[in-house]
């Protein structure tokens, strides 16, 4: 058992929102592995120290292109459709949380999206590009624009199989945070989506 102490500040100022927040948890008894009544696991790494950023969050409109960026805790992000990339979060495991960022660009000519999930170490890199070469008419009076993605993801440390596995046959978990035990690999994949917009009479 621990007794969790939190401490925030939040700042909304026109198009900017930004907000930090430390925890500190304290052992109400002997913990065995742990030296004093901070809970270690906390703040054993650096992506622990810079989740202090919980969430910042821009936008702004340049003409016709709009720009927003978002750091912090990723919860339920998804790249375009989500061929590659859907509800992702990046603050799944309570003993690695991490602050990551979102970058987005909108135009009526094209999207760009670029996602990194761990500022201090990146592990998950993904990024999608649609294009709107044109407008046309589908007839009827109807309007249609086609839009052509790409997205791209490339996961540094995936998981690929067991590191070990125990005498009942389960793979053996992180005594600390019961997660598996794994070996990783580099994973890379890669969609193309197409979507055609029809439009008319005031309605999508």
């Amino acid at each position: 058992a621990h007794a969790a102490f939190q401490l925030g500040l939040d700042i909304r100022e026109g198009a900017l929102a930004l907000g930090f927040a430390g925890r500190l948890r304290l052992a109400l008894s002997d913990v065995e592995g742990q030296d004093g009544p901070i809970r270690g696991r906390d703040y054993d790494e650096a992506s622990d120290f810079v989740h202090i950023l919980r969430y910042l969050d821009y936008q702004r409109r340049f003409g016709s292109l709009h720009v927003s960026m978002a750091a912090g805790e990723l919860r339920g992000d998804t790249l375009g459709h989500g061929s590659l990339l859907r509800d992702y979060s990046n603050i799944a495991d309570p003993d690695h949380l991490h602050a990551g960022l979102r970058l987005g660009l909108r135009h009526d000519r094209f999207d760009l999206d670029l996602l990194m999930d761990n500022l201090a170490r990146p592990s998950v890199l993904g990024g999608r590009l649609a294009l709107r070469p044109f407008d046309g008419f589908c007839g009827g009076g109807k309007s249609c624009v086609l839009s052509i993605g790409a997205s791209g993801v490339v996961d540094l440390q995936a998981a690929a199989a067991a590191a070990a596995v125990g005498r009942d046959g389960l793979p053996e978990v992180d005594e600390g945070s019961w997660t598996p035990l794994v070996e990783r690999e580099v994973l890379g994949l890669a969609a193309v989506d197409i979507e055609l917009l029809f439009a008319g009479g005031g309605k999508t």
